[in-house]
């Protein structure tokens, strides 16, 4: 008698801990097909990086990204259209590891004076295959304009901005099976201050 009801307290666990993995996958399987995240690159002319990543080699690996734009819109009087000023666009802003392109990149800051061609590449690996980027910012004429290092006794970390004189931003959607959708464009001229 003790061992059956030992057996039945061992299946109406087994259930019980089966229903509750089957609702658990339920749950998970929306995230479990996202997209997965992977890198961030910088290809910078004329630097190499330590990337070892098949689809984007020897590239500067980037931690953080930041940049924006804006433009000043005032409030309108009586009757009035409301007056909008031209627009501004930052610097962006890096920060990475040191590596091999930190000496150079420092060099570009203190004495560069040669735009160069500069892409950054947000990658993923949807649906579990090879690195691809979904989204790019290349920059036309780009200068070093700062470079800073700290740390607090381990491998130290870097904060560089980059100026530029113009912004290509190229965004494909990507499915959860790694298969690209219609890529969806967008750009700023700086000097002539044309957006397409």
């Amino acid at each position: 008698m003790a061992t059956i009801q030992r057996l039945w307290s061992t299946k109406r666990r087994f259930r019980i801990l089966a229903a509750i993995f089957g609702v658990a996958l339920i749950y998970l399987l929306p995230f479990l097909a996202m997209p997965g995240f992977a890198a961030i690159y910088l290809k910078l002319e004329g630097i190499d990086g330590e990337s070892t990543s098949l689809a984007f080699p020897k590239m500067i690996q980037v931690d953080s990204v930041q940049w924006g734009s804006g433009r000043g819109i005032s409030m309108p009087k009586a009757g009035g259209d409301r007056e909008v000023s031209a627009a501004s666009v930052s610097e962006i802003n890096l920060s990475k590891p040191m590596d091999k392109a930190s000496l150079p990149i420092f060099r570009e800051a203190v004495a560069g004076q040669t735009g160069k061609a500069a892409t950054i590449y947000f990658t993923s690996t949807a649906g579990g295959g090879q690195e691809t980027a979904y989204y790019e910012i290349t920059l036309s004429d780009v200068l070093v304009s700062s470079f800073s290092q700290g740390s607090g006794g381990d491998r130290p970390s870097e904060s560089l901005s980059l100026n530029f004189t113009k912004i290509a931003l190229k965004y494909t959607p990507q499915g959860a099976e790694g298969k690209s959708g219609t890529a969806i464009n967008a750009s700023y001229d700086l000097t002539t201050g044309k957006a397409q």
